[in-house]
């Protein structure tokens, strides 16, 4: 009788253990497109401290006709004071499009196998709409560029200064087409012969003198001083009037040699003796000063000089304001052209 009861006991008491041993598999989706996953749960419910061994599959290996597991996990959560809940997720995927059954896995509790049950999984290729109408999309190698304002507005303004540039600069133009040129030109001068030169001098005498000896006879031998200066090259101005005599004397022994003597004497009693002269004595001197210069005077024609411009102090302000205003037009257009060049760079930067 005894034993009859311990056996009672112990059948009870496995029944018991049976009856709070649970496996479940589930999938959350029986529906995936080709290369998606689904996740396959084999969840067990055991005592506390139970034994359980899950079927082990590594990376990448196939499970059963096709279906490929991807990763496998596993975790574990208590359910009340006896029980505990594992569960072992498996990450599956299929490369074809077709009907699959995940086959029925056997789950180790405490020696004891649990079987599962296989449960269908439908893999579908990617549905393509014929009828829908494409969106068209720009080439691949044109990128969608934003600008912010930081960037745009520096150009902008480098714009505004190359306007302003340029306004300055038409309106310094117009003030260089307002102020003329001036046009310069080289005088030619026709050299005047020493006969020339001396006698224009002696036409002015009686309107420059007057009735006075001393002045007349002071301009009448500084014309001639003048005149052996220009055609015989000698220091008459600086020589004395015997001085002159003797060396016209030893260039040329001439009659009138004499005769140009006696005016040089006698200018010099007027001007410093307080000497005086008759009218007629005046012409005489005169006659014999203009005789000399007739006999000695040269016959050829001297070449004509080139003399260089002359301009007047209003002419040259005039060509400094021109050279200012050309200077200051090239500056700025030299800018402007500049400024444009850095920002044609910057934009292009700024699309590439």
């Amino acid at each position: 009788m005894k034993k009859i009861l311990t056996t009672i006991f112990l059948i009870a008491t496995a029944v018991t253990v049976l009856a709070q041993v649970n496996v479940e598999a589930r999938l959350d989706s029986t529906e995936i497109l080709i290369g998606s996953q689904a996740h396959l749960q084999i969840s067990v419910t055991a005592p506390k401290g139970s034994t359980v061994n899950f079927p082990y599959y590594s990376a990448n290996q196939q499970m059963s006709g096709g279906l490929e597991v991807v990763t496998a996990d596993r975790e574990k959560e208590e359910q009340g004071t006896n029980l505990e809940k594992i569960v072992n997720t498996y990450t599956i995927t299929a490369w074809e499009a077709r009907k699959y059954d995940v086959p029925a896995m056997k789950v180790r509790v405490n020696g004891k196998e649990y079987p599962t049950k296989s449960i269908p999984l439908t893999v579908q290729s990617t549905k393509v709409d014929t009828t829908a109408r494409a969106t068209p999309f720009p080439p691949s190698d044109v990128m969608d560029n934003s600008f912010s304002w930081a960037e745009i507005i520096p150009l902008i303004l480098l714009l505004l200064l190359v306007l302003g540039l340029c306004i300055a600069a038409v309106y310094l133009r117009g003030i260089l087409r307002r102020n003329k040129p001036i046009a310069i030109f080289s005088k030619t001068e026709k050299k005047i012969l020493p006969h020339e030169k001396a006698m224009q001098e002696i036409e002015k005498i009686n309107r420059t003198t007057g009735n006075d000896q001393k002045a007349y006879y002071t301009s009448l031998t500084n014309i001639l001083r003048q005149y052996l200066e220009d055609r015989f090259g000698i220091m008459a101005m600086e020589m004395t009037s015997s001085e002159i005599i003797d060396r016209l004397r030893a260039e040329d022994s001439r009659e009138k040699l004499n005769e140009l003597r006696e005016v040089f004497q006698t200018a010099d009693l007027v001007k410093f003796a307080k000497h005086s002269t008759l009218r007629n004595e005046e012409e005489l001197y005169l006659t014999n000063v203009v005789q000399f210069i007739q006999e000695t005077k040269l016959e050829a024609q001297p070449e004509a000089q080139q003399s260089a411009p002359q301009l007047t102090a209003e002419e040259q302000q005039s060509r400094r304001t021109r050279l200012l205003l050309k200077s200051g037009i090239a500056l700025l257009v030299a800018s402007a052209i500049g400024i444009l060049i850095y920002i044609g760079i910057s934009v292009y930067d700024l699309i590439v």
